[in-house]
C-alpha cells in the first residue's frame, strides 16, 4: 500500500505544492486526513535525513531500511522542504502571538 501512496503523491503535485492549491484541491485535502498524516510523517523523515550528518566531524549516517524506502520513493519531495532555524520559527510564532494580543 505504501508504494501506491508514494506513486500517488508523485503523480499529484497539488498535494504538496501549495502554489497550485484551489478550492477543489482543498476539498480533496480535507477528505484525505489520514493520508495527509502519513505524508507529513514521511516528509518529516525526509527532512531529518536531509539535515542529518551535516555537522562538522560527524560520522556518515547509515540509513535504516525504512529511511532508504522513503528516500527512494519520496525523495522528489526534498526540493519542497524548507528548513527554518530555531530563531526563525520562534520569531514567526512570536509575531502571531503579538498579532493575536493586539487584536483583542
Amino acid at each position: 500500500m505504501e508504494q501506491e501512496l508514494a506513486e500517488f503523491f508523485a503523480d499529484n503535485e497539488f498535494i504538496y505544492d501549495e502554489t497550485r492549491w484551489t478550492s477543489k484541491t482543498l476539498r480533496r485535502r480535507s477528505a484525505m486526513a489520514d493520508i495527509r498524516l502519513w505524508y507529513k510523517s514521511q516528509r518529516t523523515i525526509l527532512g531529518k535525513m536531509k539535515t542529518a550528518g551535516k555537522k562538522s566531524g560527524q560520522k556518515a549516517i547509515v540509513l535504516t531500511p525504512r529511511q532508504r524506502w522513503v528516500n527512494n520513493n519520496l525523495g522528489f519531495l526534498t526540493k519542497y522542504i524548507v528548513h527554518w532555524s530555531q530563531g526563525c520559527q520562534l520569531g514567526h510564532l512570536s509575531g502571531r502571538i503579538t498579532e493575536a494580543v493586539s487584536d483583542e
